[in-house]
């Protein structure tokens, strides 16, 4: 998609006026077929996609805003068929989506709120099929999402509590990049996926040197 193809580059503006057109060319149907799910789908699509396309960009209250539009046209979407695997997908997704935005902001509650919904979708779509490569991609990605969470919350805490949440966002981290090396290595040649796990790695090393001084007290104490 246009969107994606410009999120790396110079050419931001070109990529939001695209979206800005698609957009209110999408809604434009809507207004004359409400009913439409597939057109709503598409809607959502485009949505969550500019909101991955702010992200990449650095404007997360865009992001925050965008994902926040895709997740109760989903939740329709899942309520009409609750049985389409690919649309509880979708909504798994846009819900892990919109949670870390929302950590990311600060609205840790709400935030939480959709990575648990996020992840009992994910975990039933992979117990359902577990061959599926996307749910447990899905599954590495908002584990991440869950210890930038965790280390937002310690970065406002006390030093104790600050503690503990930097051991549980090093948990999450870890379990991410298990999640993304169990893929298998077809799936880690998809470039985004090799991207993302050099990613969890780094912040998996990141969350053991800030640990550090506390394992050295730790240690000297024994």
């Amino acid at each position: 998609m246009i969107i994606y193809a410009l999120s790396g580059g110079p050419k931001r503006d070109a990529a939001f006026a695209s979206y800005n057109r698609a957009v209110a060319l999408q809604e434009g149907l809507i207004r004359r077929e409400p009913g439409n799910f597939r057109l709503r789908r598409e809607l959502s699509y485009t949505q969550l996609s500019m909101g991955s396309f702010l992200e990449w960009s650095g404007d997360m209250p865009g992001a925050l805003e965008c994902y926040g539009k895709t997740v109760p046209i989903f939740e329709d979407l899942v309520g009409a068929d609750p049985r389409n695997a690919e649309a509880r997908l979708s909504l798994a997704e846009a819900y892990n989506s919109y949670g870390y935005a929302l950590a990311r902001t600060g609205d840790m509650a709400l935030a939480l709120d959709n990575l648990k919904k996020s992840l009992r979708l994910f975990e039933s779509l992979a117990a359902t099929d577990p061959a599926s490569v996307r749910p447990r991609i899905g599954l590495a990605r908002l584990y991440e999402s869950f210890a930038t969470a965790a280390g937002a919350i310690a970065a406002k805490a006390d030093p104790g509590e600050r503690a503990r949440r930097l051991r549980e966002a090093r948990g999450w981290y870890a379990k991410s990049r298990s999640t993304y090396l169990g893929l298998g290595p077809t799936a880690r040649l998809d470039r985004r996926v090799a991207e993302e796990l050099d990613a969890v790695t780094g912040k998996l090393g990141a969350a053991d040197r800030a640990l550090a001084p506390e394992a050295a007290r730790a240690a000297r104490s024994d």
